[in-house]
């Protein structure tokens, strides 16, 4: 029965899902430390992960309709662009406070 489950859309969404959660991992753990390198307060800090929860709220409540207009592979799609668009911003900001317009991209990356 799995393995019948297992067809074109099941495997490209695992495709993405995969790598891009492991990233997530990794980026989350270490996106502290980065910024903290560059000299954040824990008040920023802070503030990135209201600005994540924010993002992720809406992704909730619109998932299906989002799902149901655009199809899962578009959503997929988005949320790689969404993601790979906050990584881009990680590695040119200078100042730990302009992080927050790209932990912005947040829910879009991870929960559309």
């Amino acid at each position: 029965k799995l393995l019948r489950a297992l067809d074109g859309p099941a495997i490209e969404a695992m495709i993405v899902a995969i790598p891009m959660g492991m990233a997530a991992g990794a980026m989350n753990a270490l996106l502290f430390v980065y910024l903290k390198e560059m000299g954040a307060t824990t008040v920023l800090l802070g503030t990135t992960l209201v600005c994540n929860i924010m993002t992720e709220i809406p992704c909730f409540i619109y998932s299906r309709a989002l799902r149901e207009r655009f199809g899962i592979r578009s959503i997929l799609y988005i949320g790689l662009l969404a993601y790979a668009a906050r990584v881009a911003c990680y590695a040119v900001i200078t100042n730990p406070w302009t992080v927050l317009p790209a932990e912005l991209l947040h829910g879009q990356g991870r929960h559309t």
